[in-house]
């Protein structure tokens, strides 16, 4: 499957998944810039950081398509506090045959479109 994981127009994470009968996942956290103020209210020790997270799985049935489930996560930090974070998830069943591409949207621009060449 190919897919595209995007939030607010920007793509976070694309690429081509096998689901196999154990399933596929992708996690990616990385660490973000934060202002010099935040040090003072919540140590140096601590980080900003943010995370896709994406996994598709199938359950199979004999003489029927497989029915799929989307999990997709996409936390980042807060905009308006030091150390706060906002996350948006989407989780979804759906069924997809070659040749066809589904598009799932959540809140505040979150997308994830999966097509099956």
């Amino acid at each position: 499957m190919d897919v595209t994981f995007s939030f607010d127009g920007k793509i976070l994470w694309g690429g081509t998944l096998n689901v196999g009968q154990q399933g596929t996942r992708v996690s990616i956290n990385e660490p973000m810039a934060r202002d010099a103020s935040c040090d003072l209210a919540i140590g140096y020790g601590d980080r900003e950081v943010r995370s896709v997270e994406l996994s598709l799985n199938a359950s199979r049935m004999r003489g029927a398509d497989p029915v799929y489930r989307l999990t997709a996560r996409y936390s980042r930090p807060g905009s308006d506090i030091c150390g706060g974070t906002r996350t948006i998830s989407i989780e979804q069943p759906f069924r997809l045959t070659k040749g066809k591409r589904q598009r799932f949207e959540g809140d505040a621009g979150l997308r994830v479109d999966i097509a099956m060449p």
